[in-house]
């Protein structure tokens, strides 16, 4: 473990514990983007004494936006990516980003996009019986 992974590992452990954030028994889908900061943020949750002395399950959600530029093979090798982690990821293929850039939606392409893949995230999370939701956000992505 680098010196950054069990300095970010302590102040993540920390805030889980102050903000009593996590509870014994926790099924959390991790909403991953296969982006720097969705993915440090499931690495961080796997801290052992998060996940053991919780006994919590993480359940890695992803929502293909469906934008051309963006072949199938970048949902592939993300879950090439978690299944050597452990994980299976689940991913809901969507039209959900040439919508929000259509004719239709021209003004805020941005807040659509955003606020479609977070319900997309909110039905997965039921379905997989999943009772909280982590993003992997930083102060930018307001």
């Amino acid at each position: 473990m680098t010196r950054l992974h069990r300095h970010l590992s302590k102040r993540v452990e920390k805030a889980v514990y102050d903000f009593e954030l996590i509870q014994p028994g926790d099924r959390i889908a991790v909403a991953v983007s296969g982006g720097s900061d969705s993915l440090a943020l499931l690495i961080l949750l796997e801290n052992e004494k998060i996940k053991q002395q919780n006994r919590i399950e993480l359940i890695p959600l992803h929502v293909d936006m469906g934008f051309p530029e963006d072949s199938p093979r970048n949902s592939e090798v993300l879950a090439e990516f978690l299944s050597q982690r452990g994980y299976s990821v689940h991913v809901e293929r969507t039209n959900i980003g040439p919508l929000a850039h259509s004719d239709f939606n021209r003004k805020n392409p941005c807040f659509l996009c955003t606020r479609y893949r977070r319900q997309c995230i909110y039905q997965l999370a039921e379905q997989h019986c999943c009772n909280k939701i982590a993003y992997g956000h930083h102060k930018d992505d307001i």
